[in-house]
């Protein structure tokens, strides 16, 4: 592991100790820390990733080393067919989950003026076409639990924009 094993202090009282939990981009960043709140809570983890397959498996054995469960499936949340895979496998070792939580997201910068058609499309594929996918794959899972839920993460950039991403509007001539 890239970095010591810090304990993950288990709560008194463990909120999610019945659930499995799916966090989507989970291998770093938010997704990571999310995942580990997850099962400090006492849940069942599920560790979704697309090519930080390393990153993931340090997230998991760090969970697993708190005494939790925690698997690793790597998927391309855009490409609906990995989707479907990941989903059999997750029912597979861990039957049906609990709570979604559609975290994985890319971003380009680029002001609009150099940003190509491709760029434009990967980020919607990944960051709407992703949470779809996986919501709709999931779907029935999180419907039938006793108490599914389904979490949605976005940046704020999306609402206020910042000077380089396609959201933002052009800066006014001086």
């Amino acid at each position: 592991m890239s970095e010591s094993v810090h304990r993950l202090e288990p709560l008194d009282r463990r909120p999610l100790s019945d659930r499995t939990c799916l966090v989507t981009g989970s291998s770093r960043g938010i997704g990571r820390d999310i995942a580990f709140e997850l099962a400090r809570c006492g849940a069942d983890v599920v560790v979704n990733y697309r090519s930080s397959d390393e990153k993931a498996h340090e997230v998991a054995e760090r969970i697993r080393a708190n005494d939790e469960t925690a698997i690793t499936v790597g998927a391309d949340v855009s490409d609906p067919d990995d989707v479907e895979r990941m989903a059999r496998k997750v029912r597979d070792e861990l039957g049906g989950i609990d709570v979604l939580v559609n975290n994985a997201g890319i971003t380009v910068d680029r002001k609009f003026e150099t940003m190509s058609y491709e760029d434009w499309t990967r980020v919607m594929e990944v960051n709407l076409n992703g949470t779809f996918n996986c919501t709709k794959a999931f779907y029935e899972d999180i419907r039938d639990a006793e108490n599914g839920r389904l979490i949605n993460i976005s940046s704020v950039v999306g609402q206020q924009g910042n000077y380089g991403r396609p959201t933002t509007p052009p800066r006014k001539a001086a």
